[in-house]
C-alpha cells in the first residue's frame, strides 16, 4: 500500500493533520449547531413574544390618545347641550373651535360627530379648517356604519371606512358613544376622530423584528387592513395560509408563536390579540435570517481555525523530524551490524525513553545470539561423538524388537476388554451430565426473572418517592398562590374604597366632577370584579390542594405496599441464590464426572490405538536402524557445514 511506503515522519505528520482537521471541523459545526438551536429557541420563546408585546404597547399608546380624545368629545357637556337644543347654527363657531382643539390634541386628519336627537340625525365632519354636515338616513351608502354601530351597543369601535367629506381614502374612524341617551334609548352623540391609514401603516412599519421581520394588523376574518406595504393593506388575506386557523383563534391575550412554511419560506409567525382594536397583531420573522448570521460566523470560525491549523502543521512537521531522529540513527546502526555480522557491536542512542529502551533490548538480544552461537559451536563437537554411539544403538534395537513385539500383542488383548467396559460407563455419565446442564439452564432463567422482577419493583418504588416529592412541591406552590391572592384581594378592597371616596368628591364637585364620577364608578366595578375573580381562584386552589392531599396519601399507601413486596422479594432472591449455589455444586460434580469418564474412555481408546501403532512400528524398526546408520553419517556432514556458518559471525 502507498501508506506503508511513506516514511515514519510523513505518516506521523499526515496522521496528526487528519486528526486535527477532523476535530476542528467537528467542534466548529457542533458549536454552530448548538448556537443556532439556542438562538432560534430564544427568538421563539423570549425575543419574539417580547417584541410583540412591545409593538402592542406602542400601538395601544398611539390609539389611546385617539380614544381618549374621541371619548372627551362625545361626553363634552357643551356639545351635548348644543345637540339637545337642536344644534342652533349661531353656535357653530364654538363647535368648530371645540372640534379643532380635539383634532390637534389627537393628531387626527379629521373630526366627526353625529347628533341623534330623534328630530333628525345629522353628520358633522370637520377637516382642513372647514365644517360640513348633512342629514343621515338608512338609504345613504356612507351612513350604514352609524346604524350598524347603534345595533352593536358598544361603547366604542374602530372602523375602516371612507366618507364623501374626506375623499375616497380609507381611514380608521374611532366611533365613541355618549352616555347621554335620546328618547329612543340611543346615544345622543357618536363622535370621534378619523386617523390616516398611511400614518398608521408608517407607524407599524417602524416596528421591525430583525432585518426582514415585519408586523401587521389583521381582522378576525384574516384580512390585513394595516400593513407596512401599502399595496398589501386591505388586499392581503392570510386565512388560507398554513396554520392561519390557529393564529386567528388565539383571542386569549397570550402570545402564540409558530414555526411554519409561510409565503414560500420557513418563518416564525407570532399572533397576539388586541381587544381594543378588535384585531390580531401578526409578526413574521424568516428563520434563514437567523441561520444566515450563524452560517457567516461558522465560515469565519472555520477560516480562522484553518489558519491556526496551517500554523500548527508548519510547526508540527519539523518537530516530527526531530522526534524521529533517534529512531533513524538506530536504524542506521542496525543496517551496519546486519552487513558486517559483528555481534560485538553495541547500539548507542541519546534517547532515554522508548527508543533508548529499544536500543538496550536490541543489545541484550545480540548478546544472547552471540552466546547461543558459542554454545552451538560446542554442541557440534559433541554431536560427532553421539553419531558414533547411535550406530551401535541401532544394532541393539533390532535384537530387542522380537521380545517387545510379543509383549505388545498381549497388552492389546487386555486393553480391548477394558475399552468396552469404560465405553458403557461413559455413556451413562454423559446422560447424567446432559440432565445437569438442563437443570442449570432452568435455574439461571429463574434467577434472571426474579432479578428482573426485583429491579422493576425497586424502580417503581423510586418513581413513587419522586412523585411524592413533586406533589409536596405542588402543595407549596398552592400556598404561594393563596398568599398572592390575599395581596390582590387587599389591593382590590383598597381600590374599591378609593373609588368610593373619589365618587363622593366628584359629587361634591357637581357638574365639573361628573366625568370623574364616571371613572370612579368604572374603577369600583373593576375592583368588585377583581374580588369576585380572586374568590373563584381561591376556591379552585382549595379544590386542587384537597385532591393533591388525597393523591399524596394514596401514593404513601402504595409506597408502603411496594416496600413490603420488595422486602419479600429480596428474601426470596437470597434463598434462591443459596439454593442455586448448592445445585450448581451438584451440577458441576455431574459435569465433572461426565467429562472424567469421557476423558478416561478417550485415554483408553488412545492407549489401544497406540499399542496397535506400536505393533506396526516395530516392523519398521529394522529398516529404521539401517537408516539410522546412514543418518549418522549425514549428521556428521551437517555438523561440519554448521560449524562453517557459525564461524562467519564475530562473537
Amino acid at each position: 500500500m502507498f501508506w506503508n511506503r511513506l516514511s515514519l515522519p510523513t505518516r506521523l505528520f499526515f496522521g496528526s493533520a487528519v486528526v486535527f482537521l477532523s476535530v476542528l471541523i467537528l467542534v466548529i459545526f457542533l458549536q454552530s449547531y448548538l448556537a443556532e438551536q439556542d438562538q432560534l429557541e430564544r427568538l421563539q420563546k423570549h425575543e419574539l413574544p417580547t417584541a410583540l408585546h412591545s409593538v402592542v404597547n406602542g400601538i395601544q399608546a398611539e390609539l389611546n390618545t385617539a380614544l381618549a380624545g374621541s371619548e372627551a368629545l362625545a361626553q363634552n357637556p357643551a356639545l351635548i347641550d348644543w345637540v339637545k337644543r337642536g344644534t342652533p347654527s349661531e353656535e357653530l363657531p364654538q363647535i368648530i373651535n371645540l372640534m379643532a382643539q380635539v383634532q390637534k390634541s389627537i393628531g387626527a386628519s379629521g373630526i366627526f360627530m353625529t347628533s341623534n336627537n330623534t328630530q333628525d340625525t345629522r353628520y358633522h365632519h370637520y377637516e382642513n379648517d372647514q365644517l360640513n354636515w348633512r342629514t343621515m338616513n338608512t338609504s345613504h351608502s356612507d351612513d350604514g356604519w352609524f346604524f350598524n354601530y347603534l345595533k352593536s351597543n358598544q361603547a366604542y369601535e374602530l372602523n375602516l371606512d371612507t366618507n364623501d367629506f374626506g375623499g375616497s381614502k380609507v381611514r380608521i374612524f374611532v366611533n365613541y358613544s355618549s352616555k347621554v341617551k335620546n328618547s329612543l334609548g340611543q346615544p345622543l352623540i357618536v363622535a370621534g376622530g378619523a386617523m390616516d391609514m398611511d400614518n398608521m401603516a408608517k407607524s407599524i412599519s417602524q416596528y421591525r423584528i430583525g432585518e426582514r421581520g415585519l408586523v401587521m394588523l389583521v381582522l378576525p376574518s384574516g384580512l390585513a387592513d394595516i400593513h407596512p406595504d401599502p399595496k398589501q393593506a386591505g388586499n392581503l388575506n392570510i386565512s388560507q395560509f398554513p396554520l392561519a386557523k390557529e393564529l386567528l383563534s388565539n383571542t386569549s391575550g397570550k402570545t402564540l408563536i409558530l414555526r411554519a412554511q409561510w409565503e414560500g419560506q420557513e418563518k416564525f409567525i407570532g399572533s397576539l390579540w388586541i381587544p381594543s382594536l378588535q384585531r390580531f397583531l401578526i409578526a413574521e420573522v424568516p428563520v434563514n435570517e437567523i441561520q444566515g448570521q450563524i452560517r457567516h460566523n461558522q465560515w469565519v470560525a472555520l477560516g480562522l481555525g484553518g489558519l491556526l491549523l496551517l500554523v500548527g502543521l508548519a510547526i508540527l512537521y519539523p518537530m516530527t523530524r526531530i522526534m524521529i531522529a533517534p529512531l533513524a540513527d538506530l536504524r542506521r546502526q542496525i543496517r551496519s551490524t546486519t552487513s558486517t555480522l559483528d555481534l560485538t557491536t553495541q547500539f548507542k542512542t541519546n534517547d532515554q525513553a522508548e527508543i533508548g529502551d529499544l536500543a538496550a533490548q536490541l543489545n541484550q538480544f545480540i548478546e544472547r545470539i552471540s552466546n547461543t552461537l558459542s554454545e552451538i559451536m560446542q554442541a557440534t563437537e559433541q554431536t560427532d561423538q553421539l553419531a558414533e554411539q547411535l550406530e551401535g544403538g541401532a544394532k541393539l534395537a533390532t535384537d530387542s524388537f522380537h521380545q517387545q513385539q510379543h509383549s505388545v500383542e498381549d497388552i492389546e488383548q487386555v486393553m480391548h476388554s477394558i475399552t468396552q467396559s469404560v465405553s458403557e460407563i461413559s455413556d451413562k455419565a454423559m446422560e447424567a451430565g446432559q440432565h445437569s446442564d438442563q437443570g442449570r439452564t432452568i435455574l439461571v432463567e429463574a434467577e434472571s426473572r426474579l432479578e428482573t422482577s426485583y429491579q422493576t419493583i425497586a424502580k417503581l418504588e423510586e418513581q413513587m418517592t419522586t412523585a411524592r416529592s413533586k406533589m409536596d412541591g405542588l402543595l407549596k406552590h398552592s400556598d404561594d398562590i393563596l398568599h398572592v391572592l390575599d395581596v390582590i384581594r387587599g389591593i382590590s378592597e383598597q381600590t374599591n374604597l378609593l373609588a368610593l371616596n373619589a365618587a363622593i368628591e366628584a359629587a361634591r364637585a357637581g357638574e365639573h366632577g361628573r366625568g370623574f364620577a364616571v371613572v370612579a364608578d368604572e374603577v369600583r366595578q373593576l375592583a368588585q370584579r377583581t374580588q369576585s375573580s380572586t374568590a373563584e381562584i381561591q376556591s379552585m386552589i382549595d379544590n386542587l390542594r384537597s385532591a393533591s392531599n388525597q393523591v399524596a396519601e394514596q401514593m404513601a399507601i402504595s409506597s408502603k405496599s411496594s416496600q413490603a413486596g420488595l422486602s419479600n422479594l429480596q428474601e426470596t432472591r437470597q434463598e434462591l441464590a443459596v439454593m442455586a449455589e448448592r445445585l450448581t455444586l451438584v451440577f458441576d460434580m455431574n459435569s465433572d464426572i461426565a467429562h472424567s469418564t469421557q476423558a478416561q474412555l478417550t485415554a483408553v481408546e488412545e492407549v489401544h490405538y497406540k499399542l496397535q501403532e506400536l505393533s506396526q512400528q516395530g516392523l519398521k524398526v529394522n529398516a529404521m536402524a539401517d537408516q539410522a546408520t546412514t543418518a549418522t553419517n549425514e549428521l556428521g556432514q551437517q555438523v561440519d557445514r554448521m560449524r562453517q556458518q557459525v564461524s562467519a559471525f564475530k562473537c
